[in-house]
């Protein structure tokens, strides 16, 4: 009877053991199947790039720049239309790739890493002028829009040769510093109004006062002008007179009168 309990005993212990062995193997056939696995994704990897930088404005984009060098062994096709891809605009794509039979993912980034370039504008300007800082250069080009601005604007309220440093900055703050020769003058020179002689206009009548009126200024090229026509009472007959008043970006005024006769 003992023996027999022994026996039993043994037998069960003998099950776990087998139990305990498969559940090993088991653990042991996981593990290899997961190291094959990774390494077959990173020997993918070795061969293609997971990340791929393509310069805003591009011409096109191909295989070949998913393929890292020194990697011709690997038969790769896209899968993805690359043409759904817009070169002009910054933005990111997730592109499939066939490698080997193996469908492989990987992320193409339209990046702007190029500054603007622009060519200087030497020139003369009014002392206390409102010139803008793209007065100063032309021909200026980017893929993305760009801001134009001065280093250090205190240079117009001093007369005198500088050279102006002006900053082009794109839309991913890719910057450019142009220098800029620049003479500021004192403005002493009043606008000239052109145009102006004495009108006419039946009662009730209408009268356009600017029209035929121009008014030019060596440094400003647009300096104010404004009619004072209040004086005018087109209903009653009389002779009146109206007033136009220029004024350039450095103050310098000009004024000019005309009469206006109402019949």
């Amino acid at each position: 009877m003992e023996m027999n309990m022994h026996m039993a005993e043994a037998s069960d212990n003998k099950k776990k053991i087998l139990i305990i062995s498969g559940i090993a193997v088991l653990v042991l056939i996981c593990i290899i199947c997961a190291i094959v696995f990774i390494s077959s994704s990173g020997s993918v990897y070795k061969t293609l790039h997971k990340d791929v930088n393509i310069e805003i404005g591009a011409e096109k984009i191909s295989v070949e720049n998913f393929i890292k060098e020194n990697n011709n062994k690997h038969k790769i096709a896209l899968i993805t239309d690359i043409s759904t891809i817009d070169l002009s605009k910054l933005g990111t794509y997730t592109v499939e790739l066939d490698c080997d039979g193996e469908i492989v993912k990987s992320t193409v980034h339209v990046v702007d890493t190029t500054p603007p370039v622009a060519s200087p504008v030497s020139c003369e300007i009014a002392k206390d002028s409102d010139t803008a800082a793209d007065k100063l250069v032309k021909d200026v080009f980017d893929a993305t829009e760009v801001k134009i601005s001065y280093k250090d604007s205190s240079f117009l309220s001093q007369s005198g040769h500088h050279d102006v440093i002006v900053i082009l900055e794109d839309a991913s703050a890719n910057k450019t510093e142009i220098v800029v020769p620049v003479t500021v003058i004192e403005d002493t020179t009043p606008p000239v109004i052109e145009g102006v002689k004495n009108l006419y206009a039946d009662v009730d009548g209408t009268i356009n006062y600017r029209n035929g009126i121009t008014v030019k200024d060596d440094y400003d090229k647009s300096p104010k002008l404004t009619v004072n026509s209040e004086n005018v009472d087109i209903s009653k007959e009389g002779i009146y007179e109206v007033i136009y008043t220029a004024v350039d970006a450095a103050g310098n005024t000009t004024v000019r009168k005309a009469k206006v006769s109402v019949n």
